[in-house]
């Protein structure tokens, strides 16, 4: 039997700057005590853009640097500075306000590029009451460092969310 024990909060201002570029600030914590990379809390900023090639197609693409605290299974806590790319695409459904949403992030601490976690989700998104959302989504992550052997985890996931 494996138990699971994962926990993430994110934040993110955008400050809209015009023709579809924004600057941001993001604070991200994640847990998993499952990987290589148990714990993280960040501070992020950068630039972002937003593009629209088809009116019920929407991307977004951004890119930061910042400050990193985390905690690796052997090693202990370490803060360091750190990159972060993430990215979006939203493709909205005809019916009932459904959408395929396919998002990832890759982030990696600059002194040292073993350090590093992509994760990436997949799946669709439905709103249920006034801001309330259902995601039925395909998960995956993968660490630049071992785990007890195991470098990457795959799974599905049902989630519910709430969307301002």
């Amino acid at each position: 039997i494996t138990t699971d024990d994962e926990a993430e909060l994110l934040w993110q201002a955008d400050r809209l700057l015009g023709n579809d570029w924004y600057a941001f600030s993001m604070l991200r914590y994640y847990r998993d005590w499952n990987s290589s990379i148990q714990e993280t809390a960040a501070l992020v900023v950068g630039m972002g853009h937003e593009f629209h090639p088809l009116p019920d197609l929407d991307l977004a693409l951004q890119a930061g640097v910042g400050e990193v605290g985390f905690n690796l299974d052997q090693s202990g806590k370490q803060i360091e500075n750190a990159g972060s790319i993430r990215w979006r695409s939203d493709w909205k459904l005809p019916w009932r306000s459904m959408a395929l949403f396919h998002q990832g992030e890759f982030s990696w601490v600059l002194d040292d590029d073993a350090i590093n976690r992509l994760e990436t989700r997949s799946g669709l998104s439905l709103p249920l009451l006034s801001g309330i959302l259902a995601e039925l989504r395909l998960d995956y992550q993968r660490y630049g460092i071992d785990f007890e052997g195991q470098k990457d985890d795959l799974e599905w996931v049902f989630s519910l969310g709430y969307r301002w």
